[in-house]
């Protein structure tokens, strides 16, 4: 059933693709709002439970939903509640709409377009590129964005399957990095309800929960690229600074494609003599972007072979 929903989320996701702006976004982020708005105590305990009403009950009120309509509907209505999930938490379309659409802007020579659409994209819109950061900060954010919309949540998908939690695992990932980028965000503006400790207590729980799916996509980037490079860019950048997960991804990428990738302005991430890598600045940008978007094609291939690898391992 695993491989079965996830086919039929992308291939749905095909059909009829859904942006940063639909509705059960919206819905989402309106409930993060009003949850911080209804408690003004900057209590460790206080923060917790807050995390806990916004990553958590979501996924167990799945869960449950899940549960029921598997048993009283049968497993078609429980594969239907799965694929639902999966169709709302997945991003890979709308990752490949940006990239064909800054791609072809390049071609056509029209850089202040695609300063535009990157501008424009989804959770992207708060970065402020300039048009010579444009190569490094689109090829940047396509690997983090396909990290955590599509080979992330694959990863915790089969996780909660495992643990017989259903579609729950998906929204546990998902509904935390969207609590990240919302919370972060709305903690820089002056008079927002969001507090630093329940910022941090956030940081601090996606980097347990994306700390196994990173290294998996890492991995994953290596066997669909250049393995030895992959392998030599992580270990290098291990010794250098210290490891997050974000860092793992662009590392293993940097070397399965040959090209340095970096999202950190002046962080090491330069050219050095004898890495055998290629300066983002002596290839065509648009071909820097086919490089890195069929990187990610291959993973997801290589990601459904897996996974239906595992739905089989599961039926026995």
């Amino acid at each position: 059933m695993i491989i079965t929903a996830l086919i039929l989320a992308l291939l749905l996701e095909q059909v009829r693709p859904l942006y940063y702006a639909h509705p059960v976004n919206q819905t989402i982020k309106s409930y993060l709002g009003w949850i911080t708005r209804s408690v003004q105590s900057d209590e460790k305990y206080i923060n917790k439970l807050i995390w806990l009403l916004a990553v958590i009950l979501p996924a167990m009120v799945s869960w449950m939903v899940y549960l029921v309509l598997n048993h009283w509907g049968g497993w078609f209505f429980g594969l239907s509640w799965t694929v639902a999930v999966l169709y709302v938490c997945l991003g890979f379309r709308e990752l490949t709409f940006h990239l064909d659409r800054i791609k072809e802007e390049l071609i056509a020579g029209n850089e202040s377009a695609a300063l535009q659409s990157f501008h424009q994209w989804g959770e992207g819109n708060s970065l402020k590129a300039s048009i010579t950061e444009l190569p490094q900060q689109v090829l940047a954010y396509g690997v983090l964005f396909a990290h955590r919309r599509v080979f992330g949540i694959i990863a915790w998908f089969c996780f909660g399957v495992a643990l017989g939690l259903g579609p729950a695992g998906i929204l546990i990932y998902r509904m935390n990095d969207l609590v990240r980028v919302q919370w972060s965000r709305e903690s820089l503006v002056a008079g927002n309800n969001i507090r630093d400790g329940l910022v941090d207590l956030v940081e601090r729980t996606w980097h347990i929960i994306d700390w196994v799916p990173a290294r998996l996509t890492a991995c994953c980037f290596a066997v669909v690229g250049n393995f030895e490079g992959a392998m030599s860019g992580w270990r290098g950048k291990d010794s250098e600074i210290e490891l997050t997960n974000d860092r793992v991804v662009l590392a293993a990428t940097s070397g399965a494609v040959n090209l340095v990738i970096t999202n950190e302005p002046g962080m090491p991430g330069s050219i050095t003599e004898g890495s055998g890598m290629n300066d983002v600045n002596t290839i065509p940008q648009h071909t820097q972007i086919v490089l890195v978007a069929g990187l990610i094609w291959r993973t997801l291939v290589l990601c459904l072979l897996v996974v239906g690898a595992f739905s089989i391992f599961l039926l026995f």
